[in-house]
């Protein structure tokens, strides 16, 4: 099981991605230098940020700051989410 990544927007300080999740999936641990905004668009996960248990589902939103480890844990269904990446 893989995420898709979609490309939505970037420039020389901000990324913008669709990620699409198939349900049952877990991440490898990502730790990023730059804060990422995590938008929920469709769909239901549990993440571990910074050793935080976090559960999101569709509509909610969650700020993940530069440097933070993180992890989604599991998608309960098939997650579509918004990523916004800046630096």
């Amino acid at each position: 099981m893989q995420e898709n990544f979609e490309q939505l927007f970037q420039n020389e300080k901000i990324q913008v991605k669709k990620i699409t999740s198939p349900a049952g999936f877990t991440s490898e641990v990502f730790t990023s230098d730059m804060d990422e905004w995590i938008y929920v668009i469709r769909g239901s996960a549990r993440l571990d940020v910074g050793g935080e248990m976090i559960n999101l589902k569709s509509g909610e939103h969650f700020l993940i700051p530069k440097n933070t480890s993180n992890q989604v844990l599991q998608t309960l269904e098939e997650t579509t989410w918004l990523g916004t990446y800046i630096k």
